[in-house]
């Protein structure tokens, strides 16, 4: 049963005493229904205040049984809950406070929520907390809990539905306060074997989550021989986001990736099928990922990165690419650098700046992001928007790391390059100076072709954890001050990095490679320039043309092959083979240049329509005579003689 704490109680799960509160802690399934029938109890009694829910949680423990047959009968809960969201969010324009009361059931409601998307996972469920003061007095003395070590929570305040991921000794709030915790302190492990389970279990959760995952090869562990060698291989390497990992995230866009078609291309392409162009990416191309540490300095993740491309690639001739989401972009620009300043230390090292082609970004911040200068409200907005929607780590994981290395290093370095202290962005920014000088047009070495995206208005006659999701939406709209983002990334910082003006996607920071999004527009844009930046637009067959001469070679071979008997032929054979000619080679009547492809579907028309089984044979002698000649050297046209 929920564990309920008064003053001077303590709380064995927590690890804390109580101070001037009444608790409430459930982390068990039969404990959140106690907890839903609760919120449902203040829900539908809209009138009630403060002092009236610390009189339901006083008697709390006499009738828990009650509470939790209520929320076991409860199967329309949602549905409830929504209709004060679409008051809460009327509410907003315009602003318009609502009752604390409302507040409070609209945080406990996101707290169940959270709390069961992580049935699925094995690893202890978090804890969801309820903490209301028991003084009337309630603006000088608030309710507290107080740690026996630093404990890290992600906390929902009283006013609004902005949330902040906190770690401290000792939280509270005068009025009242929901948090979600881990399940007590567990054993001790060092920050660095918190940091690798946390990357491990990522992804275990999303290959149980993503139905097939795409298992992209592992960089860092690749054996040597698996990796391409040759000038015209080209590697893609992909960076995921904030804790996240590589595994699952970006199957969609990969998916369009080894699907490209002939309109990807900004250049004609005459001859060459979507067949064609897919067999030279699978060819050509080997995608790998690399699952990493992302709340550590960004600074390290690059050393790490550039160090196991040196040890992986330096002595391949490949190219590489970048395809990164979120932080991910900034780790590939601080590993940019750190390649192409190792130049200058190992001279037998192809220039980087010829085998690093691009970098494609999906939502990162390039010119950083000003909740970041409140690491608190950045954290806690990115954690809640990436467990609302399933694509962050359990919350259990994410606080057994932020306990044990205190500090957030990874949400720091997001700050603007105008912050004070010198920002991370900036020093980023002045080491792409030193570089040698970039191309014409270009502000650094790296061409970067960066994504933003700008979340939807949302279905207001959606679940609850979409309307939930209109909601915050506007709370991070207005504690960022940016009216465009992705609920994480403001548009004017996705695109900041772009050297020219590109249009961007309809959707939220966790939704770039879902649904129709990797078919945009802008997605094509990207494909375009990964194709023509690495070569391999260059290794598609070029398209074969024949001089009327070479054709008339071809037809006279035909006619003495042995497999024919041409003096028995019927009359009109000849007559035929002037008509395929003349189809073939002066169909514009303005060139002598075939097209091989385009006259083998002109001769497969004429076989449907003829009923002379020799011509019929004839006519799969040369289809078969074009499709070899694709295998060599086209032979240059010429001039088409002018006619008398």
């Amino acid at each position: 049963m929920p564990e309920l704490g008064r003053d001077g109680d303590r709380l064995s799960r927590l690890e804390a005493q109580v101070k001037n509160a009444i608790v409430l802690v459930a982390g068990e399934f039969e404990e959140i229904l106690a907890f839903k029938g609760l919120m449902l109890t203040l829900l539908r009694r809209p009138a009630m205040d403060l002092r009236e829910v610390r009189a339901e949680l006083e008697r709390f423990a006499a009738v828990e049984t009650h509470y939790i047959q209520i929320g076991r009968e409860s199967s329309e809960w949602e549905g409830e809950v929504s209709q004060l969201v679409d008051t809460a969010f009327a509410s907003l324009s315009p602003m318009t406070p609502l009752a604390p009361i409302s507040n409070l059931i609209l945080a406990i409601a996101t707290g169940i929520l959270l709390w069961e998307q992580e049935q699925s996972l094995n690893e202890p469920k978090p804890l969801l907390v309820l903490s209301v003061p028991i003084t009337e007095n309630a603006e000088s003395v608030p309710g507290q809990l107080i740690f026996e070590r630093p404990r890290a929570a992600l906390l929902f305040e009283p006013g609004s539905l902005s949330v902040r991921q906190i770690i401290s000794n000792v939280i509270g709030n005068p009025l009242w306060f929901v948090g979600i915790f881990r399940n007590s302190a567990g054993r001790f492990r060092s920050a660095d074997a918190v940091a690798h389970a946390l990357v491990e279990n990522l992804r275990e959760a999303r290959a149980k989550e993503v139905p097939a995952p795409i298992l992209l090869p592992r960089l860092d562990t690749m054996p040597s021989n698996a990796l391409p060698k040759n000038k015209n291989s080209v590697v893609l390497l992909f960076l995921h986001g904030l804790i996240s990992t590589d595994l699952g995230n970006f199957d969609g866009l990969i998916k369009r990736l080894q699907a490209p078609v002939p309109a990807d291309i900004k250049r004609e392409l005459p001859g060459v099928t979507p067949e064609v162009m897919g067999a030279t990416f699978e060819r050509a191309v080997t995608l790998v990922g690399w699952p990493h540490d992302t709340l550590t300095a960004i600074d390290q993740s690059a050393r790490n990165l550039s160090r196991i491309i040196e040890t992986q690639l330096s002595s391949s001739a490949c190219k590489l690419v970048f395809i990164c989401h979120s932080r991910g972009g900034l780790v590939a620009r601080a590993t940019a650098v750190k390649l192409y300043e190792h130049v200058k230390l190992y001279e037998h090292v192809k220039e980087w700046s010829d085998r690093l082609c691009c970098c494609i970004t999906f939502g990162t911040p390039h010119a950083g992001v000003g909740l970041a200068e409140h690491p608190d409200r950045m954290m806690g907005a990115y954690i809640l928007s990436g467990m609302m929607q399933g694509q962050l780590a359990a919350y259990t994981d994410i606080a057994a790391y932020i306990e044990q290395r205190g500090t957030i290093e990874g949400i720091e370095d997001l700050r603007p390059a105008n912050s004070v202290k010198e920002p991370y962005l900036r020093r980023l920014e002045d080491d792409e100076w030193k570089i040698p000088p970039p191309p014409r047009g270009r502000v650094r070495q790296l061409k970067i072709y960066a994504i933003g995206g700008v979340v939807p208005a949302g279905d207001p006659q959606g679940a609850l954890s979409r309307r939930l999701g209109r909601y915050y939406a506007h709370w991070y709209s207005y504690y960022s001050g940016e009216a465009h983002h992705d609920l994480v990334v403001p548009l004017a910082s996705a695109i900041a990095a772009n050297d020219e003006q590109i249009p961007h996607m309809y959707c939220d920071h966790f939704n770039y490679f879902k649904g129709n999004s990797p078919d945009s527009e802008v997605v094509r844009g990207a494909i375009s320039l990964i194709w023509e930046t690495t070569g391999l637009v260059d290794q598609l067959p070029k398209p074969v043309r024949w001089t009327l001469p070479e054709l008339i070679k071809v037809l006279n071979d035909s006619l003495e092959s042995p497999a024919f008997s041409w003096e028995n032929s019927p009359g009109n054979l000849e007559k035929t083979l002037r008509a395929i000619h003349v189809l073939i080679s002066f169909k514009d009547h303005k060139t002598d240049i075939v097209d091989a492809e385009e006259a083998k579907v002109i001769l497969s028309k004429i076989r449907l329509d003829s009923s002379d089984s020799k011509i019929r044979r004839l006519i799969d002698v040369l289809i078969t005579r074009f499709s070899e000649r694709r295998d060599t050297e086209p032979t240059r046209p010429s001039r088409r003689p002018r006619r008398p």
